[in-house]
């Protein structure tokens, strides 16, 4: 049996406070998967963004010792995870770029992260799935069913849309594809996420495993009085 663990977006710091243990505690009840893939977007990076910083956040080194304690957090629990590069986790290299500083100037993300075991790819594929973040992917109502309908070799897994949640399907003769986009583990009450606040359409909290190829995917109960509402994490 082939069991995959598949943690949606963090952009720690800015995530949720009880996301960890909302996926440890599926992950447990799915009986353990035997590998990992975080969807990308690992860390957020406030402080090298193009966009206008919040003031309520740290600066730069202050950011960085704090993603680092959370990156260590969750490396803790999940020793070897295969993370999908993504356009927050490379925030460093494209502010590098706009200043002429070449990719070898720069940390690797897992010596960064201090995170032996984990290892960053564009996509990842495995039991007939292809893994990637979803950035460059376009958009619209079903990021991942769009994305599919673009390769139509695998199924797909993806990140990056926070707001996206679901499997749809597609039946053939002789396949069976899906399209999947996980949604995410972001805090949308965070200084981080300061510009999307006013957003009417807020953030799906969940994460999802692949068992033998089929995929499942669990919505995380966080409102009020539910098990992972922020409440319980103060």
């Amino acid at each position: 049996m082939s069991l995959i663990g598949i943690i949606g977006d963090t952009q720690l710091p800015a995530v949720h406070p009880g996301y960890l243990d909302f996926c440890l505690d599926m992950f447990d009840e799915w009986g353990g998967p035997d590998n990992f893939v975080h969807q990308g977007d690992l860390a957020d990076m406030h402080n090298q963004a193009f966009h206008d910083k919040h003031p309520d956040m740290p600066g730069p080194r202050g950011e960085y010792l704090e993603t680092l304690e959370l990156v260590n957090e969750w490396h803790m629990y999940l020793p070897k995870v295969t993370v999908l590069n993504s356009n927050h986790d490379s925030r460093a290299q494209r502010v590098a770029a706009k200043y002429g500083l070449v990719d070898e100037m720069l940390t690797p993300l897992h010596v960064l992260w201090k995170v032996p075991g984990w290892t960053w790819v564009d996509n990842h594929i495995q039991d007939g799935t292809m893994f990637v973040h979803g950035d460059g992917a376009g958009g619209g109502e079903h990021p991942a069913w769009n994305y599919l309908k673009k390769i139509n070799d695998f199924s797909v897994s993806l990140g990056h849309f926070h707001t996206k949640a679901g499997i749809k399907w597609r039946m053939g003769l002789l396949s069976r594809r899906f399209g999947m986009d996980v949604g995410c583990g972001v805090d949308r009450l965070h200084p981080a996420m300061q510009y999307d606040r006013k957003n009417p359409i807020k953030p799906v909290m969940a994460c999802a495993v692949l068992k033998d190829g089929i995929p499942y995917h669990e919505v995380m109960p966080c409102g009020p009085g539910e098990t992972y509402h922020r409440s319980r994490f103060a």
